[in-house]
């Protein structure tokens, strides 16, 4: 969850970590108004090198405001999803803790030429245990 005044930026190439605060709900969890936190899944993932997974906001929550964003799962990922959720609200919203806010949709196509667990930048969010700030 983002903290600090109105001067403060977030550049995903040098990212300001004091800027953030770690919070753990085991309930509920209500997020604020025009505001995002990070969260993490609760599946762990292992992309075979044919598989992509893309995610969606589910309905009961996108009718509240929330907006889920999570970046594609791509062949030979591994790890746990760090989604961005985002209340696009004036209003608070109430999330359920262990009720489904997003679902996955898998693809099988051909092997790319370069898995994720190839990249050239070494896969940087390879195994990642859960909510990871950029870079």
């Amino acid at each position: 969850m983002p903290l600090g005044g109105v001067n403060a930026v977030l550049d995903p190439v040098n990212f300001p970590r004091g800027h953030f605060r770690e919070v753990e709900a085991e309930d509920i969890f209500e997020l604020a108004p025009n505001s995002q936190v990070l969260a993490e899944s609760v599946e762990t993932f292992h992309m075979p090198n044919d598989v992509v997974g893309v995610a969606w906001g589910k309905s009961s929550y996108a009718r509240c405001g929330l907006l889920v964003n999570v970046t594609p799962l791509e062949p030979g990922w591994i790890g746990r999803l760090t989604l961005e959720l985002a209340n696009l609200s004036p209003l608070p919203i109430r999330m359920h803790i262990g009720q489904g806010i997003a679902q996955v949709v898998f693809f099988r196509g051909r092997r790319p030429g370069r898995t994720y667990a190839e990249k050239e930048s070494g896969g940087g969010y390879q195994d990642q245990p859960g909510v990871t700030l950029p870079y």
